[in-house]
């Protein structure tokens, strides 16, 4: 029995033919499935859960006292604001919407127009006021790196004492600290000291990380 052989002109004819075929489907803009589509993962980020835990007059202990206090956070990567992202008029850090507001309103903050943080009075206490306050910074996995900072600005506080006198920050106050240095899973603690005009101040946080993708 006799094979049909198919001629090499007819097999290249064909071959255009198909060629051809698809032109319209690229024009147009369409693509062309290859029978498994790959879905793109989302990219893994971390959540940093930071509570504003303590405060401690470090210089008056067991002095009834009241302590107004404005502070905002922000993490910065080489320099460049990462979290939060800014609006129009946030155009540097001392502008950010503040996560701790006590004692003030929030008509003395640059941005307040954006602020979703709630107006609290002032703190009351003698040796130490155990806070509560906690906000929560998501940001992508690939921008944590060893330069990568959380910092933390206190723009104003004020302490009154019984006796009237009062203490008041005449100069802003900013930290920062790495956040690789708290990609742990057990809970984080950051601690330092400000001097409110001769008041010393001691301010504590605990920080903790948990990744969703």
């Amino acid at each position: 029995m006799l094979k049909y052989q198919q001629s090499p002109s007819l097999h290249v004819m064909k071959k255009m033919l198909m060629f051809f075929s698809i032109i319209p489907f690229l024009v147009s803009g369409q693509r062309i499935k290859t029978g498994l589509e790959l879905g793109s993962k989302s990219e893994k980020k971390y959540v940093y859960t930071i509570t504003f835990s303590e405060v401690t007059n470090l210089a008056y202990p067991g002095v009834l006292s009241t302590l107004s206090l404005m502070q905002n956070a922000a993490v910065v990567n080489n320099g460049v604001i990462v979290w939060p992202e800014l609006t129009k008029v946030q155009s540097s850090l001392s502008s950010i919407c503040p996560f701790v507001l006590y004692g003030y309103k929030k008509s003395s903050f640059p941005s307040a127009g954006s602020c979703n943080v709630m107006e609290d009075g002032p703190l009351e206490f003698d040796t130490k006021f155990n806070g509560g306050k906690r906000f929560k910074i998501t940001i992508p996995a690939s921008q944590v790196n060893s330069d990568t900072k959380l910092v933390i600005g206190t723009y104003a506080a004020v302490l009154k004492l019984p006796n009237g006198k009062v203490h008041r920050l005449s100069k802003a106050s900013v930290r920062s600290f790495r956040l690789m240095d708290m990609d742990f899973p057990l809970r984080n603690y950051v601690k330092y000291i400000i001097d409110v005009d001769g008041a010393w101040m001691s301010f504590e946080y605990a920080i903790e990380r948990s990744v969703i993708n």
